[in-house]
């Protein structure tokens, strides 16, 4: 009972931020000019939430079109995340050209280790997306992608997907 409290709490917080718009760079990072992106800088937003005496990190990659726009929808979604959840805290938001290979993997829509969210974009507004969460058991993983990607899909245009480490 008390993971399932914890785990609607999170969801619950994270639905409502993105109502908000305080998520916007969730559903934002995809946006701007049309076309494929041919050299991206990747957005990785992290985040340690604690919750109930539990920490669970959330990390969201995001590709962008350039280190500008990367920089300004980086800084935009940490400032709304330090107003919006205080049992948050941002450990890291940067903007690198490249990305570890096991990160890449979340693009290629590759089972890992961790359930995880993609979204693809469904619009020239949208930018493509992974967001991985950790310091939950494989059954409240697969229960969090869920409700994120239900809230999320009110939302966002592309196709969002929970992508489970044993589907395959």
């Amino acid at each position: 009972m008390y993971k399932l409290i914890v785990i609607a709490l999170l969801a619950g917080g994270l639905y409502y931020s993105y109502q908000n718009g305080h998520l916007e760079g969730l559903g934002d990072f995809m946006s701007a000019d049309s076309g494929e992106i041919r050299n991206p800088v990747y957005a990785r937003l992290s985040v340690d939430i604690r919750a109930e005496g539990r920490e669970i990190e959330g990390i969201a990659f995001g590709k962008m079109r350039s280190q500008a726009e990367c920089e300004q929808r980086t800084q935009q979604e940490m400032r709304d995340m330090i107003r919006q959840c205080p049992q948050c805290e941002v450990s890291e938001a940067t903007c690198t050209d490249s990305l570890a290979k096991r990160e890449l993997a979340y693009f290629a829509q590759s089972p890992t280790h961790l359930t995880y969210l993609y979204g693809s974009p469904g619009s020239r507004d949208e930018r493509e997306f992974a967001m991985i969460f950790w310091g939950l058991t494989v059954e409240e993983a697969r229960m969090l992608c869920a409700m994120v990607e239900q809230g999320l899909s009110q939302e966002y245009s592309g196709e969002l997907s929970c992508i489970r480490e044993h589907d395959v």
